[in-house]
């Protein structure tokens, strides 16, 4: 495993961007070279100051937070492929936590809290959901195959996913188009509900509710809502820009996202204008990303090249 910077400070504080990500020599010299920083958030407009907290050569990506909001998993590539590693904000320690001859991405914890479920590219190039038990403490070698079960048989090739309640899956299927399915893992059974759609797939805090981008028209873009229930799409906000894809959802219930080194928020409660939230300009970040939100909602985790 490549040696990676250590902090020299404490921190206060998927790739599957495109159409499909084979395992090959040619794909893994596609990933961009991106990393991960995180900003305390101390205010509207924050001065924030971002801190790279994966300073390396490569792809690290796709960062998600775990319950107690001092810890992420993300995406980095290594010498054996992709693998999911874990990092501690307050150390730097990092940890890879899978290795398998298999690329895994998008980290995503499930809802029982003891569970990680992944998206992995399959010897056949087939994409499906599997799962892998969170290793719990700092010792232990990385989770190997024999750790690893199948979350669901189809739809496939499952770009992305996200956990809606503990058998309800929203799933981003790559295909022409790219469509929204919505699967329950105790039955199997799943329906297309929408497409073409971006990547960016989230549960609206405090709501059965799933949220997506919905790219029908590209000359008016939309964030939508979906209820697995109902089986019911609502209009939530125009994009910041046509074709934007990319946003995440305060613990408040906000959505935000990226314009070059800037942060701006729509909050659905009062509607009107999307709102400046953070600034990283100063701090010489662009072309933001992904983004995603500490469950407190006091940190972000941004992703932007180096």
């Amino acid at each position: 495993m490549q040696t990676r910077r250590p902090f020299v400070r404490a921190i206060l504080l998927a790739p599957l961007a495109w159409a499909g990500f084979g395992h090959t020599g040619a794909a893994q010299n596609a990933f961009p070279t991106v990393d991960i920083y995180v900003a305390e958030l101390t205010g509207p407009g924050c001065p924030c100051a971002p801190v790279n907290v994966t300073h390396r050569p490569g792809y690290d990506n796709q960062p998600r937070f775990l319950p107690d909001g001092r810890t992420l998993l993300f995406t980095a590539d290594d010498e054996s492929g992709t693998n999911i590693y874990r990092l501690k904000l307050a150390t730097g320690e990092r940890t890879r936590i899978t290795s398998t001859p298999e690329p895994e991405f998008s980290p995503t914890l499930m809802p029982d809290g003891r569970q990680i479920s992944v998206v992995r590219i399959e010897p056949d190039q087939r994409q499906h959901l599997w799962s892998f038990p969170l290793p719990r403490g700092d010792r232990g070698l990385p989770v190997m195959n024999d750790s690893f079960h199948r979350v669901l048989e189809a739809p496939e090739p499952v770009g992305y996913h996200v956990w809606l309640d503990a058998r309800t899956l929203a799933l981003f299927v790559l295909g022409e188009p790219n469509a929204l399915y919505v699967a329950d893992v105790k039955t199997g059974k799943y329906d297309r509900i929408a497409g073409p759609i971006g990547r960016s797939l989230h549960r609206i805090p405090r709501k059965p509710l799933a949220s997506f981008v919905d790219l029908a028209d590209e000359k008016d873009t939309r964030i939508r809502s979906f209820d697995p229930a109902t089986r019911q799409v609502a209009d939530l906000a125009r994009p910041l820009r046509s074709g934007d894809i990319d946003y995440a959802w305060t613990p408040d219930g906000r959505i935000v996202m990226a314009q070059e080194g800037a942060l701006l928020a729509w909050n659905p409660a009062t509607g009107g204008p999307w709102l400046p939230f953070a600034d990283f300009t100063r701090a010489g970040l662009k072309n933001i990303t992904r983004l995603a939100f500490s469950p407190d909602g006091k940190r972000v985790a941004l992703v932007a090249a180096d």
